[in-house]
Formats: C-alpha cells, sequence, structure tokens
C-alpha cells in the first residue's frame, strides 16, 4: 500500500473532519484510483451499507470536477433533493 493512501482509521477521520460524518468503515473497494494528475478516489462501504467516494486532491475542486471524476470512475451521481418551502 502506498503510504499516501489513507487506511480505514484516516478515511473516517477525513470524512468526520471535512463533511463532518461520523461514519465507519466496513471494506474498501477501491483505494487510490487514479482520476487526474493530482487526484484520487477511495470508494468504501459503511457499516451501515452505505457506498461513498472520496476524492482527494492537492487542488481545489468545484462540484463540476468532483462530477467528471466520479463520472470518470464510472459511478453515477445520486442528486439530494432539494427543500423547497
Amino acid at each position: 500500500m502506498n503510504d499516501d493512501m489513507p487506511d480505514d482509521i484516516a478515511i473516517e477521520g477525513i470524512v468526520k473532519e471535512v463533511f463532518g460524518l461520523q461514519l465507519e468503515v466496513k471494506q474498501v473497494i477501491v483505494r487510490g484510483m487514479p482520476l487526474s494528475r493530482t487526484s484520487n478516489g477511495t470508494l468504501f462501504l459503511t457499516s451501515k451499507q452505505q457506498l461513498y467516494f472520496l476524492i482527494d486532491g492537492r487542488a481545489s475542486l468545484t462540484v463540476s470536477d468532483v462530477r467528471r471524476m466520479t463520472k470518470k470512475a464510472g459511478l453515477v451521481v445520486a442528486e439530494a433533493p432539494v427543500a423547497t418551502g
């Protein structure tokens, strides 16, 4: 394993720090998938059977960048419902 790639506990810490989500990594499916010259993706399953795709990069990424990289990885992004009213 490349030392630059986060282990399961590090993934949990990154997700909590950056996104404020408390989760438990059950299984990493793909670790360190190259997405661009400076970004890698990690696909993992949580203990609640939720699938997450964590993109890690040196540069700031826009939503468009994330969508493009997710599509490049062969995944489909589920849109969150927008609250109205």
